[in-house]
């Protein structure tokens, strides 16, 4: 673990640097939406980078955008920034992101499944710890942090804005109450002791990204890394052998 958290992961990507901006200026408001509505009973942990313990042998890594701690619940939050469009979730789960223009726009994920992914990966990483009864205790909420977005959401799944998180959890705060009580110190210490961090982010342009000599460029100017991690259409893990001097690659 120690040796983990002392590598430096580099994340190469052609996404427009200015989403990524927009995307961190969402999880800056939720945060402070927390900070202003909930009690002291809560414990925030934004930006959590933590290990996927089904695929750590090659060390995978999962991020959640915030974690939200109570001796009651742990919610899992995936926060959305999006840009002004509109955002379809059908009753059996299918999900449709429309361009402000009304172009379909295409996503390796749905949002869905990213936040079920997350609350999924915590669930296993905190049952390694805990045991299972502490799963029944872990909610995912897909928060959507402006109001320039038209949400139309027929699914079970909680999508909401910001301003109605407090609303969310607290409805659903009974059924989540039972005798087996979280201890929120302990739960907090674990996640801090395994947590990663986060990635670096190198900008290239859409040209140079699917130019190999461009990222073998990059390669060779990053030896001293351990890790880097390229995002394409998937996860792909590029492992720097020191003692081979040669490249890995892991396919999530």
């Amino acid at each position: 673990a120690a040796e983990e958290k002392d590598r430096e992961y580099i994340c190469v990507t052609y996404n427009d640097y200015s989403n990524t901006i927009k995307g961190e200026g969402g999880e800056i408001a939720v945060k402070e939406y927390i900070e202003n509505s909930f009690s002291k009973e809560f414990i925030y942990l934004p930006g959590y980078v933590l290990p996927d313990v089904k695929q750590q042998e090659k060390g995978h890594r999962f991020e959640c955008d915030g974690i939200l701690v109570n001796r009651n619940g742990i919610y899992v939050l995936e926060i959305k920034n999006y840009t002004s469009g509109r955002l379809c979730i059908s009753n059996d789960g299918r999900v449709e992101h429309f361009s402000k223009n009304g172009v379909l726009i295409e996503e390796d994920r749905s949002v869905i499944e990213q936040c079920d992914r997350n609350t999924a990966k915590l669930s296993a990483l905190l049952e390694e710890k805990y045991g299972s009864w502490i799963v029944q205790k872990i909610k995912g909420i897909i928060v959507i942090a402006n109001n320039d977005m038209d949400l139309d959401n027929n699914s079970r799944f909680p999508v909401i804005r910001t301003q109605l998180l407090r609303t969310e959890i607290y409805s659903g705060y009974e059924q989540m109450e039972n005798n087996s009580l979280i201890d929120m110190e302990d739960v907090i210490k674990y996640l801090d002791s395994v947590r990663l961090p986060s990635y670096r982010f190198e900008y290239v342009s859409r040209d140079q990204f699917y130019d190999n000599k461009t990222l073998e460029s990059i390669i060779n100017r990053l030896k001293d890394i351990d890790k880097i991690h390229e995002k394409l259409s998937c996860d792909i893990y590029c492992n720097y052998n020191k003692e081979t001097d040669a490249y890995e690659y892991d396919y999530e």
